[in-house]
């Protein structure tokens, strides 16, 4: 008997009660291998009454191959789940079962063929249907294929979904504009409803304007929109941020429905009068605004602002998902991914010092895409990140406000410093964060120039040095504050030269744990910048 069911269809010969149940094409988080490896899986169920023998049977992503990975001497009992991972890794030993294939997430030939190769039993012909991120697919209680947002692993299936309606299309790209336009959202799948908002909050199915036709864009705007459909998972939330450059250099000081303080001291978004008015720096500020790349950060308004949940008011380790969107002045393409955003900093923190706070992005699949792909820097920098700093810089910047001589840090405010000598760093062969000055904007506020840069972790040391990251120790500030790894390598680092180094064997146990070379030049080049 052969049951259609869309792109999938189900044979089942003489042993109809053997069929692949479920299978997971883009893991990232969920069940993990002996290797610790979140791989792939595929999920093999006996539906009946007798435990069967898997010898001599086949799992396959090619139609032309019905025997490309064949299973060991192992039986599944009745009424028994079998999970094999599709990690490529050709195991058919030890705890675990692996092929010699992976799953391709946009969609592929799958099938589980009995032992003589003839005939599959259960295939996905021509394809499965292009994947989701954690998401699995299989068979329902109906026996439809479904999607399910919580797989079950050696388990039975649970309530599952259609499909997913698609994604919003925007005819009018992000970006910075004169006068003003409308703008056209629609969405492929047929019936979808689409609900926009202009405040930075995510909309949904139950919140947001429903689109009925082409949205006027006079200002300075982040628009955010969705689209979704009886029985089929709603799309994600597009955002595009629509600039005027007059509008930013005129933002008032106190914008409506934002707080009027910060920290306790009055809030002040407005560009400095003094500065916009003056002649001489007629034209400059807009030139300038679109001289160098933008950071648009657009999220719930109260994630970042109100006393008891935003991150501002609260500091650091607290974090609120945003959209993210890179926009660039000249040519290059723009970027948008969703992710997290949340205070980061040293003593600015305790707002002492200053009130304009350094921010780190996080690209997890909590908060949306795993991972933020894009050539932020050079060629032989890193373009996949899982976070990146949006460095709002302490010492030597105008924004400086309390502590020790602030007159003097202001003078010396030039915002380029530690930039400056980390590239300077990187081109004499050591490693320091590669980073890009960029314009902020906060839901369409001006929020001031920052750095956007690498972290210094244990990702980044993988990535420059080799291996993995848990082969890394790393600090921040302080030895005794472990951002990953342990400390006890360093203190041993440290006790080591606090020896009279004068001696050849103290000198020879420091050149063992330190690269005395390298070291030798990121001291020279404090020297020479004068960090003191």
């Amino acid at each position: 008997m052969v049951l259609g069911l869309g792109c999938w269809a189900l044979t089942k010969p003489a042993f109809a009660e053997l069929w692949i149940n479920e299978f997971l094409a883009v893991n990232n988080r969920g069940l993990a291998d002996g290797d610790g490896d979140t791989s792939d899986w595929i999920e093999i169920y006996n539906s009946g009454s007798k435990t069967i023998r898997l010898n001599g049977w086949a799992l396959t992503d090619d139609a032309e191959s019905p025997g490309k990975w064949l299973f060991p001497n192992v039986s599944l009992g009745a009424r028994r789940y079998l999970v094999v991972f599709a990690s490529g890794k050709n195991q058919t030993s030890g705890k675990d079962l692996h092929t010699n294939f992976k799953l391709n997430g946009n969609g592929e030939y799958l099938a589980l063929v009995k032992p003589d190769g003839s005939m599959p039993v259960s295939e996905f012909k021509p394809s499965y249907p292009a994947q989701h991120e954690g998401v699995s697919y299989g068979v329902g209680t109906a026996g439809q294929q479904q999607f399910f947002d919580k797989p079950t692993p050696g388990k039975a299936n649970g309530s599952g979904f259609a499909g997913f309606v698609q994604d919003t299309k925007f005819d009018t790209d992000r970006g910075f504009y004169d006068a003003p336009f409308e703008v056209k959202i629609s969405c492929a799948t047929t019936d979808a409803k689409i609900r926009y908002t202009v405040d930075g909050s995510i909309p949904t199915p139950k919140y947001g304007t429903i689109y009925r036709g082409p949205i006027p864009i006079t200002t300075t705007t982040t628009l955010r929109a969705m689209a979704y459909r009886s029985g089929l998972r709603e799309s994600n939330a597009d955002t595009h941020t629509y600039l005027f450059v007059q509008d930013i250099i005129r933002q008032p000081a106190r914008p409506a429905g934002f707080p009027t303080s910060w920290n306790g001291h009055p809030a002040d978004y407005e560009m400095d009068p003094e500065v916009v008015n003056d002649r001489t720096y007629e034209g400059r500020v807009a030139t300038a605004l679109k001289s160098i790349p933008s950071l648009s950060l657009v999220l719930n308004r109260d994630d970042f602002f109100k006393t008891g949940q935003g991150i501002y008011p609260r500091g650091e380790n607290v974090e609120k998902a945003t959209s993210v969107e890179l926009i660039y002045p000249n040519t290059k393409e723009n970027a948008q991914v969703d992710g997290s955003v949340q205070i980061v900093g040293g003593s600015s923190t305790g707002r002492w010092k200053v009130d304009k706070l350094s921010m780190r992005l996080k690209f997890t699949s909590q908060f949306g895409d795993s991972s933020f792909q894009y050539p932020l820097f050079s060629e032989d920098a890193m373009n996949r990140f899982d976070t990146l700093v949006v460095d709002a810089r302490l010492n030597n910047v105008w924004s400086y406000g309390g502590g020790s001589g602030p007159s003097d840090q202001r003078r010396r405010g030039q915002n380029t410093r530690d930039q400056f000598v980390a590239d300077l760093q990187n081109q004499m062969g050591g490693y320091a964060p590669h980073g890009i000055h960029v314009h902020v904007y906060i839901n369409g506020l001006y929020w001031g120039l920052h750095t956007l840069h690498e972290r210094p972790d244990e990702h980044f040391a993988a990535h420059y040095l080799g291996g993995s990251k848990e082969d890394y120790d790393v600090m921040k500030h302080r030895k005794s504050t472990v951002v990953s790894g342990n400390s006890r390598s360093y203190n041993t680092l440290i006790s080591a030269t606090s020896k009279n180094l004068s001696s050849a064997s103290a000198y020879t146990a420091v050149q063992q744990q330190l690269d005395i070379t390298n070291f030798i030049d990121y001291m020279l080049l404090n020297f020479y910048v004068g960090n003191n």
